[in-house]
């Protein structure tokens, strides 16, 4: 499968054969139009929307055209884009979390770039009833493992922390600790919206100074999800 600026290039090849503009494509798909521009530029775009993207793009493209092979996730054959699913069991009271390939920086410089197709490397098997009694989320299918970067959320996090995030939370509605990118790198940081409009990335760790996303920025910013808790071991 395609990543990255190639992925990016086969969406726009695969508008223009189709005939449509950016602007179309982007009220098909009830999108802003610099999303689309980030997908044919950085070929940043979400599992779910990719999905829907190269179903649509089926009359005019095959599975070569997304580098898809057999055994892929996704398929341009109608009906046949397949999302990752968790691991099923068969006890009704265990959740299976994924935890994904990804690292995100808890310090300014030190964010990996953010990576549409992350590649899960364990599951985790988590009582539903010790979730709904310890963090609150907005579906147990939105959860997912990531892994911290940096000591810039010392205090809270430390380097190298597995962290459970609800990716289905993708806005500031609340001031929070947030998995967020930024000019396509992944930062975890605490986030708080200003009445002007601007958001405040703040670290935990005060040798840290915050730092405001305004005006030009803005664009480039996106929330991925709202972390919940570490998993980690502390020596006692």
């Amino acid at each position: 499968m395609l990543k990255g600026e190639k992925l990016g290039a086969a969406i726009e090849a695969a508008r223009k054969k189709k005939g449509v503009t950016k602007a179309e494509l982007a009220r098909e798909f009830g999108v802003k139009p610099p999303s689309v521009q980030g997908w044919v530029k950085y070929g940043r775009i979400s599992k779910d929307m990719l999905s829907n993207v190269i179903k649509y793009f089926s009359d005019v493209t095959d599975d070569a055209h997304w580098g898809i092979e057999p055994g892929d996730l996704y398929s341009a054959r109608p009906n046949n884009v397949v999302p990752i699913k968790p691991p099923a069991t068969d006890d009704p009271d265990i959740a299976e979390i994924r935890r994904f390939d990804i690292v995100a920086g808890m310090g300014m410089g030190n964010g990996r770039l953010a990576d549409p197709f992350p590649s899960v490397i364990d599951t985790m098997r988590v009582s539903k009833t010790w979730l709904r009694a310890n963090v609150s989320y907005t579906a147990i299918e939105n959860l997912g493992l990531v892994t911290g970067l940096g000591d810039s959320m010392l205090g809270t996090f430390s380097d190298g922390d597995v962290l459970l995030v609800d990716l289905g939370v993708n806005e500031v509605k609340l001031d929070a600790v947030y998995v967020l990118s930024l000019h396509d790198e992944l930062y975890i940081k605490r986030v708080q919206r200003r009445p002007d409009g601007s958001f405040l990335m703040i670290s935990d760790n005060e040798k840290y100074p915050p730092y405001v996303i305004e005006n030009g920025e803005l664009h480039a910013f996106n929330v991925e999800g709202r972390v919940l808790l570490a998993w980690n071991a502390r020596k006692l």
